[in-house]
């Protein structure tokens, strides 16, 4: 009977096929059949990201029963979060490594295989796990609970539609996609001096490649990112409800998702969540570790470990997990000090020996420079001096967790962030509250404060050094900490008498409310993004000329040019999407033109021919117009950068280039001339 049922299905598949396919329309096929091929193409991400997270699973698992985790008196949810981030932690370590041996390629799938069958056990057993756990979380028991899941709900499957759709964010375009793209063309992980930030660790971007290299499908990064978002959410909500209730941990959940950028986060190829993650992990971990759990301290080290091996910002949950640490054991400080920074450094060290052997710096481009890397660059790149305390804004950054949910913007500096007003603020209720914790909460509570505060003095010193620094985007391994407080904030107010006032009651209206009209965003998101296109018909190609507009077409019209060309990006930093056929240098630092003259390398005329001989044939030029304010133009006006220097561009463009091509509007692509 099992064969009849496939051959009626093979059947029935190609009766479609052969039905959509003879009534075409002229050129244009059915929409039908469109929506068809681009499902089939989405169910391949989704199969390749639950490949990835499977053995992943089953890897951690594995790696807790070596480590002799006792795991018993955790809620579900907490080991399956734990085993899932660890899991995945290593399986990019081991990805690492042989792509630095050059195998990078489809021998990392055979070996993926390779574990998946040896550790069958284990990943059968914890997918089991993760099954049981969303099975009990979608049970909601109270109209509160059950309104929490709908919204999380919501506003995850709306995340979903944007992680699957062809990614158009401009990180990943600069360098979260670049880098693993280049890898995978390259078969091995190679040195990139182009691109500074493809020397920093890549744990999130290894196992991006690891994914493109099965099916060469870009879209099959971003749900990733999406799973690592939901690992950090299972992580709170159980450590929540291991101490309070069920209440709580579906709160916790609700105030993460409360704050927009955040959100947007989960539908795009970045690395920020994976430090989410690890900071909830983390705090697991240690609040483990508080009840004479010694493994538990291994453990916590190889998670900062691992956090700092997605971005070095994490060296702010090192640090606070140190003092955390010193202030609950200060006189086992050496031994709990070996054990833990030990377990750290182990864990980072296959990053540093990337660094070593592509960048000679363990830590580039950092401290000890490295190639096509100087102090200009450095000063550049960190915007160093030009923090809070040096800005206008110096008043805000003695109440910078308040300012930052006040006036941040996604779309504005410093913060750069749409925070939201709740996870930052509403732990501050816990100074009138406290009282009203049980002492079970309350002894969570004292734990995530005591991780909190390092957390906040790093980030207060972050914003006052650098000019990025009060971005709240960096801090993001303390947000599940600020949620968690918020929670157990809820929680106190829970237990507040409901007479004459019921200010539980309130609060919780003013936050479906808050998260309500933040629904108009994400609406507002998806219309523009216009996913029909997609989704339905299929045109990634109109999708990305919709989303990205200008940039996109100026990549296609880099279709045109002879295979090999070596285009040289002008204050352009995106080189995704360029043609594969070519070679497109981008401007990350946009000093393509100031740096060589700032330093002394090149005079301008000595510049352009010194391009023209390292055999550089175009260059696509970003914002030559005057009043656009982005590209050239904006980078002209910067105060303190090389407006000397830049103005000398536009004079030296025509002398010895030619325009070729341009939009009319922002691009212009140039060609040497035949006098030059």
């Amino acid at each position: 009977m099992r064969w009849k049922k496939i051959v009626l299905l093979l059947a029935l598949v190609i009766l479609l096929v052969l039905y959509f396919w003879a009534h075409n329309i002229g050129d244009q096929p059915v929409i039908l059949l469109n929506g068809f091929v681009g499902l089939t193409g989405t169910a391949l991400d989704l199969l390749t990201v639950g490949a990835i997270v499977a053995v992943g699973g089953g890897l951690g698992r594995y790696a807790g029963r070596v480590l002799h985790l006792r795991t018993a008196d955790l809620h579900p949810a907490e080991v399956v979060a734990l085993e899932g981030g660890l899991g995945l932690g290593l399986l990019s370590i081991g990805t690492l490594l042989f792509g630095l041996i050059g195998l990078f390629n489809l021998s990392l799938w055979a070996a993926l295989l390779v574990v998946a069958l040896v550790l069958r056990r284990t990943v059968v057993g914890w997918l089991r796990s993760g099954r049981a756990v969303l099975a009990s979380a979608l049970r909601p028991r109270t109209r509160w609970e059950r309104l929490i899941v709908v919204i999380t709900g919501v506003l995850l499957a709306a995340a979903l539609l944007f992680a699957l759709a062809p990614p158009f964010a401009w990180d990943a375009m600069s360098y979260h996609l670049v880098g693993p793209w280049r890898y995978v063309q390259a078969g091995r992980i190679t040195t990139q001096l182009d691109n500074h930030f493809l020397g920093f660790p890549q744990e999130v971007e290894i196992l991006y490649g690891l994914a493109l290299i099965l099916f060469g499908r870009a879209t099959a990064a971003a749900p990733l990112h999406l799973y690592w978002g939901l690992l950090a959410l299972l992580a709170m909500a159980g450590l929540v409800r291991r101490y309070t209730d069920r209440a709580s941990a579906y709160t916790s959940v609700l105030l993460l998702l409360s704050s927009y950028s955040l959100w947007r986060l989960f539908g795009v190829p970045y690395v920020d969540l994976a430090v989410m993650a690890y900071g909830a992990l983390a705090l697991v971990a240690i609040t483990s570790w508080q009840q004479n759990r010694q493994s538990w301290l291994l453990l916590a080290g190889i998670l900062a470990g691992l956090g700092l091996g997605v971005k070095y910002t994490a060296v702010g949950l090192v640090l606070a997990l140190a003092v955390f640490i010193f202030l609950a054991q200060p006189r086992r400080v050496v031994r709990n000090g070996l054990i833990f920074g030990g377990a750290a450094l182990v864990t980072f060290l296959p990053w540093m020996l990337k660094g070593v052997l592509l960048y000679q710096n363990p830590i580039y481009p950092y401290w000890l420079g490295g190639p096509a890397w100087d102090s200009l660059r450095t000063a550049n790149f960190s915007a160093a001096g030009s923090g809070l305390l040096s800005s206008d804004l110096a008043w805000q950054w003695f109440i910078l967790p308040l300012s930052a949910s006040i006036f941040g913007n996604e779309d504005f500096s410093p913060y750069g962030f749409t925070l939201g007003i709740w996870l930052l603020t509403m732990p501050l209720v816990l100074l009138v509250g406290w009282r009203e914790l049980p002492d079970r909460a309350r002894e969570l509570a004292r734990s995530a404060v005591r991780l909190a505060l390092p957390m906040l003095a790093f980030w207060l010193v972050l914003a006052a050094w650098s000019g990025i620094g009060a971005q709240p985007r960096l801090m993001l391994f303390g947000l599940p900490v600020a949620a968690v407080l918020g929670a157990l904030a809820f929680h106190s107010l829970s237990h507040w008498p409901k007479r004459p006032l019921d200010v539980d009651f309130l609060m919780r209206a003013a936050l479906i409310m808050t998260v309500g009209l933040g629904f108009f965003n994400v609406a507002h998101d998806a219309a523009q993004a216009e996913f029909g296109r997609y989704y339905i018909e299929n045109d990634a190609d109109g999708f990305l000329r919709n989303n990205l507009g200008n940039y996109y077409a100026a990549m296609r019209e880099l279709d045109s040019l002879p295979a090999g060309s070596r285009v040289l990006f002008m204050w352009e930093p995106k080189s995704f999407y360029c043609p594969e056929s070519i070679i497109c240098i981008p401007d990350v630092l946009f000093d393509h033109w100031s740096w060589p003259l700032q330093r002394g390398a090149a005079e301008a005329d000595t510049l352009m021919q010194q391009w023209r001989e390292d055999g550089v044939d175009d260059l696509l030029v970003y914002g030559l117009d005057a009043g656009r304010n982005f590209g050239y133009d904006f980078w002209s006006r910067q105060h303190g950068s090389a407006w000397a220097e830049n103005a000398q561009f536009p004079a030296k463009l025509a002398e010895y280039m030619e325009l070729v091509w341009s939009d009319g509007f922002s691009y212009g692509l140039y060609r040497w001339r035949e006098s030059s």
